[in-house]
């Protein structure tokens, strides 16, 4: 059943739908010159992209039934969001991981696309979605046939310069780290430290000079990311830092149960009195 138009125009109409036997709430889409294909394969990828449910192909167009995200997208949640560093850096491992599955389909997914427009995030999960000028890599394709993609978060080969590979992707993720940390595009305000050498690689005019994986890119931001390796949680969210404070305090009222005479229990006070007060201090 016909719930509302999300968009319509020429080359994609997308409506909001529930499906009349289960009752669920679904995206459907209609695409005048979608890769049937694409879908076919990205109905076999079930994590950190909307989960596709039906493709029907007719004589002019493609229709996409697909998962309905409940969640507001990462522009959105940043613009009402302080994000810290090391939320940010949460983001960006959920992305690369989403691109590790897709890149390692074969042929590759490439996504031409990522923007924080096209990303939902809820504070918590990393969903990428909006495939509809993603393509599958054709090595025998000397160059890009359209020009498609955003102005900012684009790379240059997808302006007809050479064929979009795994890299284009990479090149919008270092546009996106740079976004989150400073809040502009790379040309506009460059990240500070170790960051800026990140960003600077990934969006290298050539895409034999950026990372050339997902997981290469990730290994080098967490590199540089202290506080996700010490496997604090993300403190960011406003529950998050009240449960972990009422979690630090009941640690603290947990030792005054421990007999202090004895050597081993003076130290094992004295190790949890350590952890709580070092967990307050960082979440002050």
């Amino acid at each position: 059943s016909y719930i509302r138009t999300i968009k319509g125009d020429d080359a994609k109409k997308i409506f909001l739908v529930m499906n009349d036997y289960t009752k669920q709430i679904c995206v459907e889409k209609v695409l005048k010159n979608g890769d049937i294909e694409l879908y076919n394969r990205l109905k076999h990828i079930h994590d950190g992209i909307p989960e596709v449910y039906q493709v029907i192909e007719n004589e002019e167009d493609i229709i996409v039934v697909e998962e309905y995200i409940q969640s507001p997208t990462l522009e959105e949640y940043r613009l009402q969001h302080h994000l810290e560093e090391d939320e940010i850096v949460a983001i960006m491992n959920q992305l690369l991981k989403i691109l590790m599955a897709l890149h390692a389909s074969n042929p590759p997914i490439i996504h031409r696309d990522i923007k924080p427009e096209n990303i939902f995030y809820n504070g918590y999960r990393v969903v990428l979605a909006d495939f509809d000028i993603a393509r599958s890599y054709k090595a025998t394709q000397s160059k890009d046939t359209e020009v498609l993609g955003t102005v900012g978060y684009a790379a240059p080969e997808q302006f007809g310069f050479d064929e979009t590979g795994v890299t284009a992707d990479i090149y919008a993720c270092g546009v996106l780290l740079n976004v989150l940390l400073t809040e502009e595009l790379p040309y506009k305000k460059q990240a500070d430290g170790t960051y800026r050498k990140i960003v600077a690689k990934a969006t290298s005019s050539s895409p034999e000079d950026r990372y050339q994986s997902a997981q290469e890119m990730m290994k080098a931001l967490n590199r540089v990311s202290v506080p996700t390796h010490l496997n604090f949680p993300n403190l960011s969210h406003p529950l998050r830092k009240i449960v972990f404070i009422v979690y630090s305090l009941l640690m603290l009222a947990a030792t005054s149960t421990l007999k202090t005479k004895e050597v081993t229990s003076a130290f094992g006070l004295l190790l949890y009195r350590f952890w709580v007060f070092f967990t307050l201090i960082y979440i002050l």
